[in-house]
């Protein structure tokens, strides 16, 4: 890629990066509250509408099924806005459609599935397996130790909420019995191969989660 290019790029982003913020600023948005199922499908909704990338999310239970955090080439991330409206609200209008916004440090980010081995990014090696379209970075560990302790969190978190635990910490939260829970990961909901667009959109995404998760590792 040229140099011409790249500052292409980057100036496209950074105008991204300009209109996310001139959304927060809004009254629209801030109007528009995500305890409610109406308020959440507005800031979605918003989202897009500004030109930002629309916000994926993945649902919980795929990551159960797949016991691992899947990369975005693999298509198990979802439309948020499809999510929210399939599962419907509670008695409240609270969705049951829980978006939840995943925050932590990737365990390998040298690490090529491609090549089975980790190669520092300045190698001369890594960057010829870069042109050759190799692939790198792993969010998690060889054992999905991080994949593990993230299901059995989503798993935790849903029997709190049916049983009513912790309210007036998580009093916004619906307690219906057929609430899903849903991922925004970096790694999996944001396109691994041209990230520019959705790290740019990246705190309105954050900000219409019902909360945020920290992995300590």
């Amino acid at each position: 890629m040229t140099r011409s290019a790249e500052q292409a790029i980057d100036e496209a982003q950074a105008k991204l990066g300009e209109r996310c913020e001139r959304l927060l600023a809004s009254s629209a948005w801030n109007k528009a509250h995500t305890t409610t199922r109406k308020g959440l499908l507005e800031r979605l909704q918003m989202i897009q509408d500004t030109g930002l990338k629309p916000m994926r999310v993945v649902a919980h239970r795929t990551l159960k099924e797949l016991g691992r955090i899947p990369r975005s080439h693999e298509g198990h991330q979802e439309d948020a806005i499809a999510a929210v409206r399939r599962c419907g609200a509670d008695f409240d209008n609270t969705p049951k459609a829980v978006l939840l916004f995943y925050s932590h440090r990737w365990k390998r980010p040298n690490w090529s599935e491609d090549l089975g081995k980790d190669l520092p990014w300045a190698s001369a090696e890594r960057q010829q397996a870069m042109l050759e379209g190799k692939r790198f970075g792993d969010p998690d560990d060889a054992a999905r130790s991080k994949a593990k302790a993230l299901i059995a969190y989503g798993d935790w978190f849903k029997r709190c909420r049916l049983a009513m635990v912790g309210d007036g910490v998580w009093n916004d939260i619906s307690t219906s019995a057929d609430l899903e829970i849903f991922w925004w990961i970096d790694w999996a909901s944001t396109d691994q191969d041209a990230p520019g667009p959705d790290m740019a959109a990246l705190p309105a995404f954050a900000a219409a989660c019902a909360g945020i998760v920290a992995a300590w590792s």
